[in-house]
C-alpha cells in the first residue's frame, strides 16, 4: 500500500526539471545599438554641410592672369542615398574663396575670387563593425568661377566669370554618433579646369587656368 506513494512521488520530482525547461523563453536577438552595420548600412537618404579649406598646389595660369593664391576656403552642402553596406550616391556643392595673386602693380587691387562647383559623385564604403566607417569618394561635375577687381583710377570694375569642369577623389571617415547623425572628415585631389574669363572691361582679354588643390572637409550629416 506504501509503494504507490512513492511512485508518485518520483514521477512528479522528474516531471518538475522537465516542466521548467519547457518553460525556457526565446527573448530573440540582443537590441541593435546606434552605429553597428545593420542599422547604418540600410537603404535610406541623408543630407549634409561641410566647412572646407583648399590648397592650390598647381596652376598653369600666369600670375599676369586670374592666378590664385595658395590658400582659400569656403563651405559646401550635400545629399545623396546610400544604396548598402558598400555605395551610396552623393550630389555636391561647393563655394570657395581665394585671394587673386597679381604681381607688384601698385594701380590696382583685387578681391576674391570665388569658385563654385557643382557634382556628382560615387562613394565605396568599406564596411566595418564599429562606428567609424572608411570611403572611398570619385566624382566631376561643373565649375564656375569669378571676381570683381578695383582699378584705383575708374573704381570697381564689372565681374568677369568663366565656366570650366571639375574632377575629385579621395577618401574619408564617417563616424556615427546616432541613427541619424554622422561626423566625418574627407580628403580630395580636386582638378579645376577653368574656361575663358568673359571681361566687360576688354573683350579681347581671356584667361585660362587649370588648377591642381588639395581639399579638406569636416562635415555633419542627418540620416533619415
Amino acid at each position: 500500500m506504501t509503494r504507490a506513494p512513492c511512485i508518485q512521488t518520483l514521477i512528479l520530482l522528474l516531471a518538475v526539471p522537465a516542466a521548467a525547461q519547457a518553460q525556457v523563453v526565446d527573448i530573440g536577438d540582443p537590441p541593435v545599438l546606434f552605429g553597428e552595420p545593420c542599422d547604418r548600412h540600410r537603404t535610406h537618404g541623408y543630407m549634409g554641410g561641410q566647412l572646407m579649406g583648399i590648397g592650390a598646389l598647381g596652376q598653369s595660369a600666369l600670375k599676369t592672369d586670374r592666378y590664385l593664391s595658395r590658400f582659400g576656403g569656403g563651405l559646401g552642402l550635400f545629399a545623396g542615398v546610400r544604396l548598402g553596406p558598400h555605395l551610396a550616391l552623393e550630389g555636391n556643392w561647393t563655394f570657395a574663396l581665394h585671394d587673386e595673386a597679381l604681381p607688384d602693380l601698385p594701380q590696382l587691387d583685387s578681391h576674391s575670387i570665388y569658385i563654385m562647383t557643382v557634382t556628382a559623385d560615387l562613394k565605396a564604403y568599406l564596411p566595418t563593425d564599429s562606428p567609424m566607417e572608411p570611403y572611398l569618394q570619385v566624382g566631376g561635375g561643373l565649375l564656375m568661377s569669378g571676381g570683381v577687381q578695383l582699378d584705383e583710377r575708374q573704381g570697381e570694375q564689372p565681374d568677369g566669370f568663366s565656366t570650366g569642369a571639375t574632377f575629385s577623389a579621395g577618401c574619408g571617415l564617417d563616424l556615427w554618433v546616432t541613427r541619424h547623425l554622422a561626423m566625418g572628415a574627407r580628403v580630395l585631389y580636386r582638378g579645376l579646369a577653368l574656361g575663358e574669363n568673359r571681361d566687360d572691361r576688354k573683350d579681347e582679354q581671356r584667361f585660362r587656368n587649370v588648377i591642381h588643390g588639395i581639399s579638406v572637409d569636416a562635415f555633419a550629416t542627418i540620416h533619415f
